[in-house]
Order: structure tokens, then sequence, then C-alpha cells
């Protein structure tokens, strides 16, 4: 290697090819002076080329060049998603190993929670469960091996309460880097905490990650368990592509097996909870019983159709123009929620309504592309880009909206998977402007059809805000919003949820 460096530096590249290539050494230098004389067939390019081909979910052309600890990951991650399920089924079933003959408690397994994560997730855990706990019910709430150090942030304690919930995390001395290894940590952590809380019942939101720690918990608990689907796991793996490589990724065999697991832990669950309607009939036309599926839809504190904010006192608090029209959104800032369609057609607004205000609430991997969009169409003054808020700001962010809009794409996700974004805006008597998706039509008030639009339609979308913009906001309309939202409070959806928690507490595990 020393001799080949040599003849590099002394501007021999011929031999230094020669003797790069009698070598079968790997390091840095050798991967260097690789790149630098263009020799295309590396252990470092053969990495990087197999790391590329299993983020697009190619396991097999990945594993014909992977190496190593690159290697034993793709591997560990296949076989897991591909046969974990067949695994933990093969497991003896307890008998029940909780000491009291009437358990009473619920383990909640999650991603992430407040107050570390305030996301649309991490607000539908926190209420639901809230709701649930002020019925009596006893809930524990576990959250993913790590969380949340591996997001970037502290955790100061192991176990905290919030607003009556209690939260525990899972902080090993070690963190586990195969996939498989966290399953059993998180599985191992469930079984602890069931034990130790007289659990009856074991729920888990996606994706399978969750789902086989959860199925595995309750095979060695012999508790019965739930699966709550707030997405669709392969589809919303898609997301993240361009749209030039989903067809590609869409026929990987990742995709497949996570639409195929996904599948099998809803099968093999006690129970299944979705968002939606129309998410219930796709999972049923998937093979899932319909008699074990239940919706129970995302909600709203009750506290905010009964004390809403005040407009201009919510805007005067945020450093909003107080006489402006403000229409915007709170939101994830990612590519399919379609938030640049708001960013385009500001222009147009303005021309009609020089007093248009743009407020996104939120960051993701999409806000720099939307700051830059903004500055190339010269309309950064006129846009409020709030970032990520704590989640008790949120009231007024909502309650400072002419206009609340979800300009989501047409795609899978998006016309199966509701969001929560809309009912809290609906809550403050705020009219909602959504893209005609069938998820977003469960969330639309049926007399009010005409807020929802055609997706990635900027004429449509500008019209009709310019419109609203000059028609001033009815109260009767605002009544309307209030009315829908009182439909959604958290308080119904837990009702839903502890007749659930109920009937399982009593049946046999399957």
């Amino acid at each position: 290697m020393a001799s080949a460096l040599a003849d590099f530096i002394s501007d021999n590249p011929q031999d230094a090819r020669e003797k790069l290539s009698a070598t079968r050494n790997s390091g840095i230098i050798r991967d260097a002076l690789c790149v630098a004389l263009d020799i295309t067939d590396t252990p470092l390019r053969r990495q990087s080329k197999a790391r590329q081909l299993w983020r697009l979910g190619d396991w097999e052309a990945a594993l014909e060049l992977a190496q190593g600890r690159l290697r034993q990951h793709i591997t560990d991650e296949r076989e897991t998603i591909t046969h974990g399920i067949d695994r933990i089924a093969a497991l003896p079933r307890s008998s029940g190993t909780i000491p009291s003959s009437k358990p009473t408690g619920v383990i909640y397994s999650l991603t992430n929670s407040l107050p570390s994560s305030t996301a649309g997730y991490a607000q539908r855990s926190h209420q639901l469960l809230k709701a649930v706990t002020q019925q009596g019910i006893d809930v524990t709430a576990s959250t993913r091996p790590g969380y949340p150090v591996i997001i970037g942030k502290l955790a100061s304690n192991e176990a905290f309460c919030l607003n009556g919930v209690m939260y525990r995390r899972n902080m090993p001395w070690i963190m586990p880097t195969k996939v498989s290894q966290k399953i059993r940590l998180e599985a191992d952590r469930i079984v602890e905490l069931a034990r130790r809380n007289n659990a009856g019942v074991l729920h888990c939101t996606t994706d399978w990650v969750h789902g086989l720690a959860t199925f595995e918990a309750a095979r060695r608990t012999g508790l019965p368990w739930i699966y709550e689907m707030r997405g669709q796991r392969e589809d919303t793996w898609l997301t993240q592509f361009p749209d030039s490589l989903i067809p590609r990724c869409e026929t990987s065999s990742r995709y497949k097996s996570l639409r195929r697991i996904e599948t099998q832990l809803a099968t093999a669950a006690n129970a299944v909870i979705v968002l939606s309607e129309v998410q219930k009939k796709e999972l049923v036309e998937r093979g899932v019983d319909n008699r074990k599926v239940a919706v129970v839809p995302n909600g709203v504190e009750e506290t905010l159709i009964n004390h809403p904010r005040d407009k201009a006192t919510s805007r005067q608090s945020l450093s909003l123009p107080t006489d402006g029209f403000i229409y915007g959104t709170v939101s994830s800032v990612v590519a399919y929620e379609g938030i640049d369609l708001l960013v385009r057609i500001l222009p147009r607004v303005l021309e009609e309504v020089p007093t248009a205000h743009l407020v996104i609430v939120g960051d993701g991997s999409a806000l720099p592309s939307l700051r830059k969009m903004a500055d190339q169409l010269r309309v950064h003054e006129h846009i409020t880009f709030a970032g990520a808020v704590p989640y008790e700001e949120t009231p007024s962010w909502y309650a400072s909206f002419d206009v609340f809009c979800i300009p989501r794409i047409d795609s899978r996700v998006t016309q199966t998977i509701t969001p929560l974004k809309s009912i809290p805006a609906l809550a403050c008597g705020v009219p909602v402007l959504a893209s005609n998706l069938s998820a977003l039509r469960e969330i639309t008030p049926p007399t009010e059809r005409q807020w929802l639009l055609p997706p990635d339609n900027d004429s449509v979308w500008s019209d009709r805000l310019t419109t609203m913009a000059v028609e001033p906001l009815s109260e009767s309309t605002s009544q309307i919003c209030r009315a829908f939202a009182q439909l959604r409070i958290w308080k119904q959806s837990s009702r839903a949820l502890t007749e659930i928690y109920e009937q399982l507490g009593h049946m046999e595990v399957l």
C-alpha cells in the first residue's frame, strides 16, 4: 500500500493502479487512492452501492455486494421482517404469568411521546391516554428503546407523570444495532412492565417493530394484545422517495414484505384499531376480520371548543399581522402534505388580497425547499415559518387562522390515513380547506363539501382562498365547525377504547 501511495505521489498512476489491484487490503487510504485513480471496483464503493440498494428495498442485490456488519444488518432486517412473526407464533403460549387473578392495567407501547416530540402521533397518544386514565383505567405508556436520546434529546427520568399519564422510558446501557435485538429488548421491557403493573391488556401502535415486540410479549405473558395501525408502513416508506424511484421501490422485496407483515400482525392481534372507515375497509380487503377492527378517530380536547381563543389576541401574542387574512397549516412539513402548494399560490392570492399572510407551523424534511421557494417567489416577508412549537402553544396558532389548509397530495397514504390537525382548527370555529381525498372527506363537515378541493390544483385553491378572504366568516359557519368538532372529542374516542380494553380483559388469548 505504501509503494502504491508513493507511485501516486510521484505521478506514476499506472504503477499505482497495478499495485492496488495486486493487494486485497482495505482501508481509508486504499479507498481514497481508488477514488483518485478512478478505480470503480473498490470495497468502499461496493459497500456504498450496497447501502443504496438496501435503502431502495432491494435486499437481494444489496446482499450480493455487502460485507461485514452491513451484510449482517441487511440479513437481520430481511429475516426479521420475512420470518419474525412465524418465529414468535412458534413460541410456547403462556397460560398467564401475571400475578393477580383479576388484572387491571394496560401497557401502551409507543414510538415517541410528549414532551420530547410534539407532532400529531404524540398528541393523539397523550390525549387518548389522559382520557382513558380519567375513566379509571391504569395505563402505563412505554416508549421505544433509546428514546428520546436517539433523537438528540436527554431523558431526565426513567419514569415521569404528565397530566396524570405515566410514561416510562426504555434506556439500555448499550443500545442494540440490529432490529431483531431491538425487538427482543422491547419485548422484555413490555413483559417486565406487564408483571409489575398487573396488566390485563397489551396495546401498541404501528409499525411492525412494535407489533412484533408486543406479539412476543403477549405470547410470553398470555395476555391479549391490540395493534393500533396509525398508518400503512409500506406506503409511508415509499413517500421518502422521488416519483421517479417509486415504481422500482414498490416492486422491491422490502415493500412487499412490509405489506405482508403489517397484514399478518393485524391478523394475529386480538383487536385492531384504525383511524378512519376508509382505512378499515382497506384492511378488511386485505383479509383481516371485520369484527375485530375498530375505528377510533382523531379528536380534540373539549376545552378548546368550550373556551375558544380570541383571534386578535392570539395574533398579537404570536407577532402576526392583526388585520391580515391568514391562511396556513400546523403540520409535519413533509412532501406528501403538499404544503408547497400554499407557498406557490401566495403571489396569486396577494394580487387580490394584499393583506394575505401564510403561516406554516411545524418542522420536517420539506421545510428547506419551502423557504427556498419563498425566496425565489419573493414572498418571504408574507410568510411566517414558525417551526416546531410547544404543544401548549398550538391552540393560539389554530385560533389565529382565518382558513386552515390541508393540501395533501393524492397518494395511497393520504387516501386512507386521517390527520389530527384539522379537528382543533374546527374546534376554534376555523373553516378547513382540504384536498378531496377519501380520508379527508371523513373529517369535513357534511354540509361544507365545498371546502374539499382538487389536490395539487393551484388555480382552484387560490380562487377559493381569495373568495373566502373577501367574504367574512359567518357565525353559523363557525358553529358548524364547532359542532362537528364536538363529535370528535377525545372523551368519546376513549370510551370506545375502554370498551375494547374491558372486552379483551375477559377474552381467551388467540
